[in-house]
């Protein structure tokens, strides 16, 4: 087992880059055809170097700045899932209650005993492909979550409760429970009780509206980059400056010290 364990590493080793974080961007930028990129290099909290490279969109000329709006992909699930524990010591959510209780269109459905843990942990038998359909009737309003999810309800699981498979479609369902329980749309609950309190403010919630500083998503396509214009409207989480989630988690930190400080 020890000897296993030691050529794993090896092999982590080798895959990650080495050298100077500039020199690894320049070199891995071509190889990966990825269009353009913002970063920040933060050492103990503290950021000591921004930078950018590339284009917003493949074959444009707008360049990249550490100012340039990105989407956050499926980062937007941790919001969501906080958005939900929030809720939980809040005590309006239990984990382990069915989230039918807050969804009655659920209620009499395949999905009705699955709890909000299970679709937290991606064991609710959602599966992939289910959280990858495509949708041709996306608004990009406040009620898109809304739509989606009651589109849902008739949809039986693909697979045995229990069973793990990584699945959007949890966290549709678990963003739409915030939505219920809070009676906020999700975009205004994760503004006011997590971006604003922790301070990422150039950070935003999907709105309806095409932002056209914004970087467009790109996916793989056929061994190049193909843009993905529909992504600016798609519904989570976009980072708006380099330096708001080092914000957001200096914040944080900075809450724990306090936290700690009145237990003693």
């Amino acid at each position: 087992t020890q000897s296993r364990s030691s050529a794993a590493s090896d092999v982590y080793k080798r895959q990650v880059p080495s050298g100077a974080i500039d020199d690894v961007i320049d070199r891995e930028m071509s190889s990966s055809g990825v269009p353009g990129l913002a970063y920040a290099a933060v050492v103990d909290g503290e950021i000591t170097s921004v930078g950018a490279r590339g284009v917003v969109r493949l074959g444009g000329e707008t360049a990249v700045t550490p100012e340039t709006p990105f989407l956050t992909g499926s980062i937007s699930k941790s919001f969501t899932a906080l958005s939900v524990m929030q809720l939980v010591e809040a005590g309006e959510i239990h984990p382990d209650d069915p989230f039918s209780q807050h969804l009655g269109d659920f209620s009499s459905g395949a999905a009705q005993d699955i709890t909000v843990r299970q679709l937290l942990s991606h064991t609710s038998g959602y599966s992939t492909l289910q959280g990858n359909v495509s949708h041709t009737d996306r608004s990009g309003g406040t009620d898109e979550l809304a739509r989606r999810v009651d589109q849902l309800a008739s949809a039986a699981p693909a697979h045995a409760v229990g069973e793990w498979e990584y699945s959007n479609t949890n966290y549709q369902i678990l963003g739409r429970v915030v939505e219920v329980v809070s009676g906020q749309d999700y975009q205004s609950y994760v503004a006011e009780h997590i971006l604003e309190p922790i301070g990422m403010r150039n950070s935003f919630v999907a709105d309806g509206e095409v932002h056209r500083s914004m970087a467009t998503g790109h996916t793989p396509w056929f061994g190049r980059q193909r843009d993905r214009l529909a992504l600016r409207n798609e519904p989570g989480l976009r980072i708006a400056r380099h330096d708001d989630p080092i914000r957001g988690e200096s914040r944080r930190r900075a809450h724990q010290r306090r936290q700690r400080s009145r237990v003693r």
